[in-house]
């Protein structure tokens, strides 16, 4: 699935591939058209295509990406690509910035897969997402007690975004050996553990148990900065 983007980690979201009828063969000497083209994932700040909202989304926002950007400002930010607007509500525990998004869901449990930001010049260490009762919670680990700016703007496909924005700063990065990604499935990339460490897949189910194969394939988008 497609370790986020300005530079992105990613914790992952999309949709698997819609069936479609498939095309009569081409006249001999033809290539055949490309089917179940990996989906390039989510980029915020950069023009991307972005599938439908399934009709069974649409009673409850869902969760259908997260990422980390650096900016070009020099600061840094956590985001969520979410099915319709959503009032998050934030604040302190211990070490952690919390994030509650009430009647949330995770589409996917792949999505629920932490961003390692270590080696990152960024506040956050990690961010990990988990459900509690009806609500989705996510959870910023912190390097040093810096509040995000929490706001939300319209993505495009009808999809919204919640951002955590940190401001320029020097936080330094934890001195830890570098992970390295390894292939999963069709070319996507593992997302790294807390301790360094690869984490094992959790399955390509949504929420529903409905299976979709096809979503562990995508590959999360680059590393890169937003303009």
């Amino acid at each position: 699935m497609t370790l986020r983007r300005l530079m992105l980690v990613g914790l992952p979201l999309a949709f698997g591939n819609v069936a479609a009828a498939q095309p009569p063969p081409p006249p001999k000497g033809e290539a055949s058209p490309a089917v179940n083209a990996a989906y390039p994932g989510v980029a915020p700040g950069h023009a991307y295509e972005c599938p439908p909202i399934p009709e069974r989304m649409k009673t409850h926002p869902h969760i259908t990406w997260s990422g980390f950007q650096r900016m070009a400002d020099g600061g840094t930010r956590v985001f969520l690509q979410v099915t319709a607007e959503v009032t998050p509500e934030s604040g302190w525990k211990k070490d952690k910035f919390v994030v509650t998004l009430p009647g949330t869901k995770v589409y996917l449990r792949n999505n629920r897969l932490p961003l390692d930001t270590r080696f990152f010049n960024t506040p956050v260490n990690n961010t990990k997402i988990r459900r509690h009762k009806k609500d989705t919670v996510v959870e910023l680990t912190m390097r040093k007690k810096v509040a995000p700016t929490v706001r939300y703007s319209h993505g495009q496909g009808g999809y919204w975004f919640i951002f955590l924005e940190f401001p320029k700063g020097d936080y330094g990065v934890v001195d830890v050996p570098m992970p390295t990604h390894t292939s999963q499935g069709g070319g996507g990339y593992g997302r790294v553990a807390a301790d360094g460490s690869k984490e094992e897949k959790e399955g390509a189910n949504s929420d529903d148990g409905e299976s979709l194969p096809n979503q562990d394939d995508e590959k999360p988008p680059n590393y890169g900065e937003v303009d």
